[in-house]
């Protein structure tokens, strides 16, 4: 439990003036997502590839279909992690 809400932390998150597209959300340790529009669960076999407690970064589809790139960032002392995601920009 983190002791506070989950749609308010990232709600003060959102507000911190990033582009258009850019989602901020939480996740778990099992890759299950908080607050996102664009995941409810991450897939396993790229969270698999996530280490305890260590920053990442990958490419993925959405629940909707759209690649995007996220990076996340281990929360101090806990299994969450913040994560931030955008669309995947079009080739050059």
């Amino acid at each position: 439990m983190l002791g506070a809400p989950v749609n308010g932390l990232v709600a003060q998150l959102e507000h911190s003036n990033l582009p258009r597209n850019y989602e901020v959300a939480l996740l778990d340790s099992s890759g299950r997502v908080f607050a996102s529009a664009n995941w409810e669960v991450l897939d396993s076999k790229l969270f698999d590839g996530v280490k305890p407690g260590q920053p990442g970064f990958f490419e993925a589809r959405s629940s909707s279909g759209e690649s995007r790139q996220a990076a996340i960032v281990p929360l101090a002392g806990s299994d969450f992690y913040a994560m931030v995601s955008a669309p995947t920009p079009p080739p050059i």
